[in-house]
């Protein structure tokens, strides 16, 4: 192994974990660390981007809400299966935010648990949006089939609106989340300075974005993309094992 274990038995109760000062864990944590970051990644841009029938992450509701019920009732499979992506997302999420704790503990052990926490809370505000995204789906079918897509557009109004905003909390106990495991992770110095720095600013920036358009102002979409490319990267250089805590070592 790459990194000094101390190891203790009290009580018949064995005790391992990192030594203070030690710079990054074994190999395998940091590979499953960068497995997640990927997962996450990849789920949250196809589920996002690629499979929604509708802007979903618009500050406001369409301009034409009916014609936006039309295009979701037509596309069940597509919301169903942003959905599933979703919450292939949340397990990303909960991976990660488990293996971020397991790496960054040892240099800041009740921040590091305040992370994790922010992170488990967020993926249970994932999936409240995503039941609100399939009430939404399934107002919008019933109205198209039964012909009341005029009396059902005020409540589906409201339903966007509502998914938007458990997006916007989603989004902030992530960023909050994510501004303290990178500073945390800068100092085991698992990532190159160029990369981490790209979360350091990516992260923050998250957070005053999404606070900004709680307050009712819309935000660019730049604002929020420096997150896929730090996860990306981050996940590539962990996962290949390039960092110093774990590329020259055994993994067994």
């Amino acid at each position: 192994m790459s990194t000094d274990f101390m190891t203790r038995t009290t009580a018949g109760r064995r005790d391992v974990r990192f030594e203070a000062g030690v710079g990054t864990p074994d190999s395998r944590i940091l590979r499953w660390l960068g497995g997640a970051f990927l997962l996450q990644a990849i789920a949250s841009a196809v589920s996002g981007l690629l499979l929604a029938p509708i802007d979903l992450l618009a500050s406001s509701p369409p301009d034409d809400m009916a014609g936006a019920m039309a295009d979701l009732a037509a596309n069940e499979w597509q919301t169903r299966a942003g959905i599933v992506g979703e919450m292939v997302t949340a397990a990303g999420v909960v991976a990660l935010g488990v293996l971020l704790y397991t790496v960054v503990r040892h240099r800041g052990p009740i921040l590091a648990l305040v992370a994790m926490a922010l992170y488990l809370v967020e993926v249970a505000m994932l999936a409240v949006r995503e039941t609100v995204v399939y009430g939404l789906w399934w107002t919008s079918h019933d109205a198209v089939g039964n012909g009341t897509v005029d009396a059902m557009v005020d409540q589906a109004t409201l339903l966007y609106q509502s998914q938007n905003f458990a997006y916007s909390l989603h989004m902030l106990l992530y960023a909050i989340g994510a501004t303290i495991f990178y500073v945390l992770l800068a100092q085991t110095r698992a990532l190159p300075w160029p990369l981490i720095g790209l979360g350091l600013i990516a992260a923050p920036l998250a957070l005053v974005g999404t606070v900004v358009e709680m307050m009712g102002t819309a935000v660019p979409l730049w604002v929020f993309l420096p997150g896929l490319p730090f996860e990306l990267g981050a996940g590539l250089w962990l996962a290949l094992g390039l960092s110093r805590g774990g590329g020259g070592s055994r993994a067994g």
